[in-house]
């Protein structure tokens, strides 16, 4: 069984500390906190940044909060033309000892991973930091097994921390990639879920819950198989009444809708935005090197780049 390559995508907005209150700022004033001279052109300024990222790893591992992942870069480039920094990565496990066997014959090895070492694999990050714009995207590839985005994550935000900036993020996927697994999937469950019972209700339904004031109750339907698009067609509100619950109206009560297309692969939506689906996007495997289930680099970034395109139709991205 290979490992799967899967890229995640955020929107990602900024925000500065102005007092006590926080407020939008665009992409262009983000990178001029990082300069001395704002007279700077831009391909400069995309560079400074790029070499203020770099050094902030101080030429070693960064660790996430925990001490359970760590990561440092490999390659970092930027095209400012482009709007883009991208590059390879690469950390996983540590802060714990690690034996190494044999995996077909369970012998052991001499071979140990101390818990001050980190068991890396390669990773590969694209930002697009368009200079005109309030909003930006980031991506991260990782594998369907694993990952090292919180780490990512947390640190590529303390970079702007002590300029009192702070990030906002968006899970995301292109209206392309949500309606091809809209059109191609099967509803299979509901899920109704009723936040926070009343006392009068909890006493109702069981004594034992009667002081338990965070009880949230969740009624399941399974066992079906719907064309989503068939399944929405005939699709009415509920009309059961829960009343003993608290539920007596559509707005009681929150709706999920699970999905599954013919790949297996799963993901949900609300109700009440039942096409808002955020599915998995996985890389195929033309994208790793030859031979190996490791992310080729140029490809990698290729694929971005794909994905990058979508979005600004998406976004209706028109530079200035």
């Amino acid at each position: 069984m290979a490992h799967n390559l899967k890229l995640n995508i955020w929107s990602i907005g900024f925000e500065e500390k102005i007092g006590n209150e926080y407020s939008d700022i665009d992409i262009k004033t983000v990178f001029s906190s990082f300069l001395d001279n704002t007279e700077t052109d831009k391909k400069e300024i995309f560079q400074t940044f790029v070499k203020k990222y770099i050094a902030s790893f101080n030429d070693q591992f960064v660790n996430d909060q925990d001490e359970t992942k760590a990561f440092t870069y490999e390659d970092i480039k930027f095209d400012s033309g482009k709007n883009i920094i991208y590059g390879r990565i690469k950390g996983g496990l540590t802060g714990i000892e690690q034996d190494v066997y044999v995996r077909d014959s369970k012998e052991p090895t001499d071979k140990k991973i101390h818990k001050d070492e980190v068991s890396t694999l390669p990773y590969h990050f694209f930002i697009w930091l368009p200079y005109d714009s309030n909003m930006g995207f980031l991506m991260t590839q990782s594998y369907t097994s694993i990952s090292i985005n919180n780490v990512f994550l947390e640190h590529f935000a303390t970079l702007f921390k002590s300029k009192k900036i702070r990030i906002n993020k968006s899970p995301q996927v292109s209206k392309k990639r949500l309606e091809e697994f809209y059109n191609s999937s099967y509803v299979y469950r509901i899920s109704l879920v009723k936040k926070k019972l009343p006392r009068n209700a909890r006493k109702k339904f069981n004594q034992v819950f009667l002081e338990e004031e965070n009880v949230n109750m969740m009624l399941s339907f399974t066992g079906f198989k719907f064309k989503a698009k068939e399944f929405f067609s005939k699709w009415t509100s509920i009309k059961t009444n829960l009343k003993d619950l608290a539920i007596e109206n559509e707005d009681d009560y929150d709706l999920t809708v699970y999905y599954e297309n013919d790949a297996n692969k799963k993901a949900s939506a609300t109700m009440a935005n039942p096409k808002l689906i955020l599915p998995s996007i996985f890389i195929p495997d033309s994208v790793k090197e030859r031979g190996s289930d490791n992310p080729n680099f140029d490809r990698t970034i290729s694929f971005c780049e794909t994905e990058l395109e979508e979005i600004k139709k998406d976004i209706q991205y028109n530079p200035a």
